[in-house]
Parts: C-alpha cells; structure tokens; sequence
C-alpha cells in the first residue's frame, strides 16, 4: 500500500490537507467557527473549551456589573460573548427574569459548579462582581492544567504515530536494498 499511488496520495494528501484545513480556519472566521464547533465535541477539547467559554462568560457579567448594568442585562450581553448555542440559549432564556446565580443553576449541566457556588455566594454576600471575576480565574487556571495534562497525552502519542510511520518508511526503503545486496552475495559466492 505504501508504494502504491493511493498510499502516495493518503501519506502527502493527509498532512497537506490538515494543513491547508488549520490555514482556512484561522483565516476564514465563518469556518472557523464551525471547525471550533466539531473539535467542541473530541475528547480532548470538550473538557477544555466549556471551560474556557465560562470563563469568558463570567468575565463579560463582571464587567457589566461593574459597568452598572442590572444582572438580566449583563445575562444578555454575557449571551454575546460566546459562540456555543447551548449557552447562547442558557443566558438569553434567563435575561429577563432571574439573577445571574439563578440563571447558572438553572443549567447544572452546562455550568462548572465552582462558577455556580461563586455567583450564588457572591450574590448572597453582595460582591457577585468580585465572585465571578475570581470564577473566572479559576476556570481559566482549571483550563490551562487540563492544556497541559491533555498536551503530554497527544505529543506522546504524536511521537509514537510518527515513529512507527517512520519505522514503516524505512522498513519499505531498506527492504528491497537488502533483497538485492543479498542476491548480489548470493552470485558473488556461487
């Protein structure tokens, strides 16, 4: 398979395409987003990405609270700080109706509950601004330490990939070189 035409196409066209994928993203932002939205979904990414989309999120209330929007307000415009449907929808259903630590609980599954337990501490405690703020932090911090474990786990196995597509290759170069170094002994000894 490696010699053939279709093991060309498949060893040059992979890479090349992933590349040329990676550029469009980073360049077209309409396909960007939809790239975001199905690596949303792999294993690797799914624990991370939420995480930082919170993030983002507690960060924009914050600021509107600080800014002196009310809480239903900062729901709306924390809506239009992320691009995720699920929490689109989370925060503009709640904008009119409840506080922000309700609107968080009312969505455990899409909430961490470290931002959940902050908003509702902070709203009790009347520093809901500070709350999310530090919420945010963690989230970012939590994030970054999955980066990293999640990094160790794909270089590894980026390595091990790489190495035995290399072992194949040179498996396949020295295979024929040593056929005929051995025939070429075989008629030197006859």
């Amino acid at each position: 398979f490696a010699r053939s035409p279709l093991g060309n196409l498949v060893f040059i066209g992979l890479p090349l395409g992933c590349v040329a994928v990676m550029l469009w993203a980073h360049y077209n932002a309409e396909f960007g987003g939809r790239m975001r939205a199905l690596v949303y979904r792999l294993p690797p990414f799914s624990l991370v990405l939420p995480l930082e989309d919170q993030a983002a999120v507690a960060t924009t209330l914050a600021t509107c609270l600080q800014l002196g929007l009310s809480e239903g307000e900062a729901l709306q415009v924390g809506a239009l700080s992320t691009q995720h449907p699920d929490y689109v929808r989370a925060l503009t259903g709640a904008a009119g109706s409840a506080g922000i630590h309700e609107a968080l609980d009312r969505h455990p599954e899409l909430f961490a509950p470290p931002l959940r337990w902050l908003a509702a501490q902070g709203h009790r405690h009347g520093n809901l601004e500070d709350a999310l703020t530090s919420a945010a932090v963690y989230l970012l911090e939590l994030a970054e330490e999955k980066k990293v474990r999640w990094s160790v786990w794909l270089d590894t196995l980026a390595a091990c990939i790489l190495g035995s597509l290399t072992l194949g290759l040179v498996v396949a170069i020295m295979m024929p070189i040593g056929l005929l170094v051995s025939a070429m002994l075989e008629q030197l000894v006859l």
